[in-house]
């Protein structure tokens, strides 16, 4: 099955970073974004190939039918 799962690169938008849930705080070019880290506060840049989308659990568990 083909992951077709799309990632959205805007400030406000939810993303996984390095295995950890980030908010994009700002676009900083066509190749990175500042994250906010939104356990501990803290901003970080991020190249946008390292980001992933944020999927619920039950996306990723949808029985074959």
């Amino acid at each position: 099955m083909a992951n077709n799962k799309t990632l959205k690169i805007a400030a406000g938008q939810q993303v996984v970073y390095r295995g950890q849930k980030h908010r994009i705080s700002q676009v900083l070019s066509l190749a990175e974004v500042e994250l906010l880290d939104e356990q501990t506060q803290q901003l970080c840049t991020a190249d946008i190939s390292e980001l992933e989308s944020v999927v619920t659990m039950a996306d990723d568990f949808k029985p074959d039918l």
